[in-house]
């Protein structure tokens, strides 16, 4: 305020505060929340609006490798792109788990498990 009276000189009645008052709470009370994978690429492929978008998203997350495909095995630089062949075995290898897993949850009724969501399954 003090800057803008200086800069600009504007006419301000005599009991106006040129201080502000003292913060009474917090702007933004709750922590913000990151997507997770799942959610994102669905938001994604909710807002495209042609197919040809929506199959680029898709052959995007299929095809790009991610550092995790990185850290599952080492290729020396000359087959580097030997990891956009291994991503969706990988991806498919993680799914495959993934069903088992439910499938012997489902056997077992554990209602614990029941929350498992596919959040983790893209990374």
């Amino acid at each position: 305020m003090s800057a803008c009276r200086f800069l600009l000189e504007p006419l301000l009645p005599p009991n106006f505060a040129a201080e502000l008052p003292p913060a009474t709470g917090n702007l933004f009370p709750a922590p913000a929340t990151l997507p997770t994978p799942l959610q994102a690429i669905l938001f994604y492929l909710r807002m495209a609006k042609w197919p040809s978008e929506k199959l680029r998203v898709f052959l995007h997350l299929l095809l790009i490798p991610r550092p995790r495909d990185v850290e599952l095995c080492r290729l020396p630089s000359s087959l580097v792109f030997l990891y956009s062949v291994l991503r969706p075995f990988r991806l498919g290898f993680k799914l495959a788990g993934f069903l088992l897993a439910a499938s012997l949850r489902r056997g077992k009724k554990s209602p614990a498990g029941a929350n498992q969501t596919t959040a983790g399954l893209l990374r």
